[in-house]
């Protein structure tokens, strides 16, 4: 696998986390047909913001800006909430080729790619800048390199996921033609003509090349917002891929999972040289065309190429952890191995008895591949409610059973956010608050979640080249919490992750960022008080032992402190000198030595103003809020790397903000019950 510079930035940033966070918007049109097999009837189905009727067919759109798990959860809901509207005999034709002409939408999904801003940023000022392309020309550019890169392999998607063998929205007769591996990807001269003039060298190149047709017909389309009077893209749109007939949802998790690889790769890896690019998508789509109009059960002209560029793709996913792909390599590699595993010929050999393919789809015979239902009944059904009724949802954490309709929370589609149950559950575990904090608008820091050390085994590759945190996942600290300022050797982050999981049921390892460690205290809302989290450490005066000096300061020295010390080079019998610091500890949480200073009085108000923005997003009114802030002194301008939220405390601990280093503020128990008396 050969990176090219952006991809070696992102591996010298540290940024290969932003492979986990591409975001997805999925459109899957689908066409109903009545009993009797005629059109839907116009006008028939209740719509709402999720689910539209054009005419005979149906639009489902998950919400913008999801995870890939986020996705397919969000998928399998709207299907469902569709087959809800469904009356007896009406049935969703299983194809993206239409049954007959007709003029709604064509049959299909469509998915929107968008990359997280922060990376344009990071590499950005990182290491572009220096080149003197603007800022916007760069973003296009990477997402260009994606499209060009889409389009090049999209023979590779026809063979994988090639479902439509027969041309019924033409009206011929299945007796009357050969089955085809695609006949949605098999373009006509005037479509491909239209394809091949598109030039994607940069975005003006794209813009004066691209038809008048609303529709262009190639796989990836770009979309275009203004910003500051200028076009730039905005996201990628990936079409052209076929419904499964026997997916639960039309839409089958391993075409998922294969172009969030495929992101990935094509975002780290050398594209098309810009000399040949034309020429070379031109190419590409001539064999396209090959693969979408080859006898299904034939072997592929495009199988040896398909089959190292699959092998190149799980050398990728293995190297940078995708959890969910491996049982689609799998599945995608019995399908590449046998012709007749394709899609098109597994269709055709499932025929069986029936006259043709599309009286067994008007027959919903197929056998239908079930998922695992990841949502519980209670919390399926309030979800369903929720979009028939027009409400706006969002699923916050699957295992909890969190979701969000309109502003209010639910829990298992029942408790509501003002039960303080509700509340504690949110708070103490880390990784739910900081999903509600990043949605906000803040940044946290990446973390995983470890239940056992074959958990911890399989994160290993993932977590090489990382300076971690182990903790608890709770809001309750584990005393044998630990930070690595340098990224640990496997035999440390073993013993780190063990000893927590002893005192826990999960360990959380969260990546390490720059800055200080504050607590803040939120009372009605307000912050009220921050203090600075200060490990434990000793100072010397330049006659004292450092044993002296930590038996004077009654500090721990266990394994972690000795551990510590070792690294910096420090003995126990060394004499310190006057005013060195010496830190026994990287980790300033209870029970582990720490100290605060109290420091609201040196926090520029911009920082106010967020922290209250955190509490009001948590639902907090009376709290305690971790965070990460580098410059106290410097104004927020919610710039990458000012503020990370760490975690959220429903009991407050107020001796960490009256028992402190230096100046206490001793008005603080008058100011906390003033603001609690008053009404609201």
């Amino acid at each position: 696998m050969q990176v090219d510079a952006i991809g070696n930035q992102i591996q010298i940033d540290n940024l290969t986390d932003v492979l986990e966070n591409i975001s997805y918007q999925l459109t899957k049109n689908v066409e109903v047909l009545e009993a009797d097999g005629q059109w839907l009837k116009a006008d028939s189905l209740k719509e709402n913001q999720y689910l539209k009727q054009n005419r005979h067919s149906v639009s489902l759109t998950t919400n913008p800006n999801l995870n890939l798990a986020e996705l397919k959860s969000e998928l399998r809901l709207l299907t469902e909430t569709l087959s809800k509207q469904l009356t007896r005999g009406q049935k969703v034709f299983p194809f993206s080729q239409a049954s007959k002409k007709h003029h709604g939408r064509q049959p299909g999904y469509s998915l929107k790619v968008v990359l997280p801003e922060n990376l344009f940023k990071l590499l950005y000022t990182s290491k572009f800048k220096e080149t003197k392309i603007d800022y916007l020309s760069f973003r296009n550019q990477v997402y260009l390199k994606l499209a060009q890169q889409l389009v090049a392999k999209r023979a590779y998607m026809t063979y994988l996921f090639g479902a439509t063998p027969f041309a019924w929205q033409e009206g011929v007769s299945e007796e009357l033609s050969s089955p085809k591996r695609s006949v949605t990807n098999s373009l006509n001269q005037v479509e491909l003509k239209e394809a091949n003039a598109l030039d994607y060298l940069n975005l003006e190149s794209y813009l004066a090349s691209k038809s008048s047709a609303s529709l262009t017909s190639d796989n990836v389309n770009l979309n275009l917002i203004e910003i500051d009077g200028e076009q730039t893209i905005e996201a990628l749109q990936i079409t052209g891929l076929d419904f499964n007939p026997v997916s639960e949802t039309l839409v089958e998790g391993p075409a998922l999972e294969f172009l969030n690889v495929c992101l990935g790769y094509f975002l780290m890896t050398e594209g098309i040289g810009a000399g040949d690019l034309k020429a070379s998508l031109s190419q590409s789509r001539a064999l396209n065309q090959t693969v979408a109009s080859e006898n299904p059960f034939a072997p592929s002209v495009v199988a040896g190429e398909l089959r190292k560029f699959l092998e190149e793709l799980n050398h990728f996913a293995s190297a940078y952890y995708y959890p969910g792909w491996q049982p689609a390599y799998t599945k995608l590699r019995k399908r590449l191995a046998d012709p007749k595993a394709s899609l098109s010929a597994s269709l055709l050999r499932a025929q069986g008895e029936a006259d043709s393919l599309y009286s067994l789809a008007l027959s919903g015979d197929f056998k239908t591949e079930t998922g695992k239902q990841t949502l519980s009944y209670e919390l399926q059904t309030m979800l369903t409610a929720a979009i028939m009724t027009n409400h706006k949802f969002r699923i916050l954490n699957q295992e909890l059973g969190l979701v969000q309709i309109d502003e209010t929370i639910l829990q298992a589609g029942l408790k509501t956010k003002e039960n303080s149950a509700l509340l504690e559950a949110m708070w103490a575990n880390k990784q739910v608050s900081k999903q509600l904090v990043s949605a906000g608008g803040f940044e946290t820091l990446k973390a995983w979640q470890v239940k056992s050390l074959q958990d911890l085994e399989t994160l290993a590759p993932k977590l090489a080249d990382k300076a971690l945190a182990i903790k608890s996942v709770s809001d309750q600290a584990a005393k044998a919490s630990r930070l690595f300022r340098l990224p640990p050797s496997s035999k440390q982050l073993k013993a780190s992750v063990q000893a927590v999981l002893k005192e826990q049921k999960q360990a959380l390892l969260e990546q390490v960022a720059p800055g200080s460690t504050y607590r803040a205290l939120i009372i009605k809302g307000k912050l009220v008080s921050l203090v600075e989290r200060i490990p434990a450490n000793v100072v010397g005066n330049g006659r004292a032992s450092l044993k002296e000096l930590i038996a004077s300061k009654h500090l721990i020295l266990g394994p972690v402190e000795r551990e510590t010390l070792a690294s910096q080079g420090i003995g126990l019998n060394d004499v310190i000198a006057r005013g060195i610091q010496v830190l026994l500890r990287y980790d300033a949480t209870e029970n582990t030595g720490a100290s605060q200073v109290e420091s609201l009085a040196d926090l520029d108000e911009s920082y106010r103003t967020a922290i209250e923005k955190i509490a009001q997003i948590l639902g907090m009114s009376e709290g305690q809020i971790d965070l990460i802030i580098p410059n106290i002194y410097q104004a927020y301008q919610q710039e990458p790397g000012q503020l990370y939220f760490l975690g959220a405390h429903r009991q407050i601990n107020l001796a960490l903000h009256l028992q402190v280093l230096m100046a206490a503020n001793k008005d603080l128990p008058a100011t906390i019950l003033d603001k609690l008396l008053k009404a609201n």
